[in-house]
């Protein structure tokens, strides 16, 4: 299959946020991702999976692209700050 999956796709939050899933466990795929991650610039990731890692590829195939794992105090204050950057203004009529 060479698309990448619909979780995988990048989507804007804002203009500096990127949110993507994981990279595909299939090593082109995930290259393709990598280029794909290149065209648009990324500089950082923000990995919060407990359970995996691609620093490793990252490194290697992207050397340019800071990937680092937050603690769970950082997670919590990324979201709170990306809820508040997409948090809806009220409008009064």
């Amino acid at each position: 299959m060479d698309h990448i999956q619909g979780h995988r796709q990048l989507s804007l939050v804002t203009d500096q946020i990127i949110v993507s899933g994981d990279l595909s466990q299939d090593r082109s795929a995930a290259l393709r991702q990598l280029h794909q991650w290149r065209d648009a610039r990324i500089s950082h990731v923000l990995d919060t999976r407990i359970e995996w890692s691609d620093e490793t590829l990252v490194a290697e195939h992207a050397p340019h692209i800071v990937d680092g794992w937050p603690t769970a105090q950082d997670i919590v204050a990324a979201y709170r700050a990306i809820a508040t950057l997409t948090r809806p203004t009220s409008v009064s009529l």
